[in-house]
């Protein structure tokens, strides 16, 4: 998916050194990775990239369910946008089809994230800035 991503962005002219990546090590840690991203890289916009997989366990729920409100909180705390890449998944089968060739989002979340950090841009001020960033984790 990250692959896919990062295609997403070249087609759409944000150059490698205006994408910031950082790699942790589940979902859980996406919201936090992403609240430092934006506050040490100066980020416009960050995709969270992940997959969630049912385990039949309570724990599926609750961990979707806090990956989804952390992302969301953040974006709005912080006021930069969040792309939700993660897919939330019953079976590895459905998360190995999910992620790659027609079914996969991730040149979607690419193109969103491309369009939200120029919304963002325009409503604070920032459309002529000369460098944006995009960075995902």
């Amino acid at each position: 998916m990250v692959a896919d991503v990062l295609k997403g962005l070249a087609e759409r002219s944000v150059k490698d050194d205006n994408i910031v990546q950082m790699e942790v090590p589940g979902c859980g840690e996406l919201p936090v990775a992403a609240r430092l991203m934006m506050a040490t890289q100066k980020v416009d916009v960050v995709i969270a990239v992940g997959v969630l997989i049912d385990g039949a366990t309570d724990g599926y729920t609750f961990m979707c369910e806090a990956v989804s409100n952390g992302l969301m909180n953040l974006q709005l705390t912080a006021a930069i946008p969040v792309i939700f890449g993660v897919l939330t998944c019953a079976t590895p089968e459905q998360a190995e089809a999910r992620a790659t060739g027609d079914k996969s989002h991730a040149v979607d979340w690419a193109a969103t994230a491309v369009e939200m950090g120029v919304l963002r841009s325009s409503q604070i001020g920032n459309s002529a800035r000369a460098k944006a960033s995009v960075g995902f984790s």
